[in-house]
């Protein structure tokens, strides 16, 4: 976090983070108009995205050993099925559901059914 990464104290930390929320704040409550446009593609488009990084970080960046162990704790059978599905097919599944979003809401290129 920000104490943890910066010199800075607690107190310190909550207030600048306290700032930054209020003026980030402003511009939405003056003219709610400023992000209609935005609330179709980062509400509903960035949760795919998020959900991609965060697959492939547990898929890719964890250590394999590490990955293995934690996913071990269940059952010891599946272990490795188990690392296959969350390395390829979770991260294909929700890269197949953000196109799908992108050709059909965003970009109306295909009609859904």
């Amino acid at each position: 976090g920000l104490v943890d990464n910066t010199r800075l104290s607690r107190r310190w930390a909550t207030w600048i983070v306290t700032g930054s929320i209020f003026v980030m704040a402003i511009p939405p409550m003056l003219n709610m108009r400023i992000f209609v446009p935005w609330d179709l593609t980062f509400g509903s488009g960035f949760q795919s995205f998020g959900a991609l990084v965060a697959a492939l970080t547990v898929g890719w960046a964890l250590d394999r050993g590490a990955a293995l162990k934690e996913l071990a704790h269940g059952s010891e059978g599946q272990t490795r099925l188990l690392y296959l599905w969350v390395r390829w097919v979770i991260p294909g599944v929700i890269l197949a559901v953000g196109v799908w979003w992108a050709l059909t809401d965003l970009l109306g290129v295909v009609t859904s059914p």
